[in-house]
């Protein structure tokens, strides 16, 4: 299994991607999603600076992990919004696809 490194979410960290809003999260089996956490997302606690405990994901698949996390979707392009979904069940899905791809 891959080694799974969202644990910047939790120290406030902005982590290995651009800033806060992490764009395209690739896991190694090609899954993607976005993960976003700042002010303006469905996150706790809703500010720009961490540590968060729940993130924002963005889909354009439906995760029966974060079904009860559902806040919108799906809209027109087929993008599932989850809201507040706790940072250890994004990574155990992360890990379920076998953790972050690297470049």
């Amino acid at each position: 299994m891959g080694e799974v490194t969202l644990g910047f979410f939790r120290t406030g960290r902005k982590g290995p991607f651009t800033g806060r809003l992490v764009d395209t999260t690739v896991c190694v089996d090609g899954t993607e999603f976005d993960i976003q956490a700042h002010y303006g997302a469905y996150c706790e606690p809703r500010t720009d600076e961490g540590p968060w405990t729940a993130v924002e994901v963005d889909t354009t698949w439906c995760v029966e992990a974060f079904a009860r996390y559902l806040a919108e979707g799906p809209d027109e392009h087929g993008h599932y919004i989850y809201a507040r979904v706790p940072v250890e069940i994004v990574e155990a899905v992360v890990a379920e696809h076998g953790g972050l791809a690297r470049p």
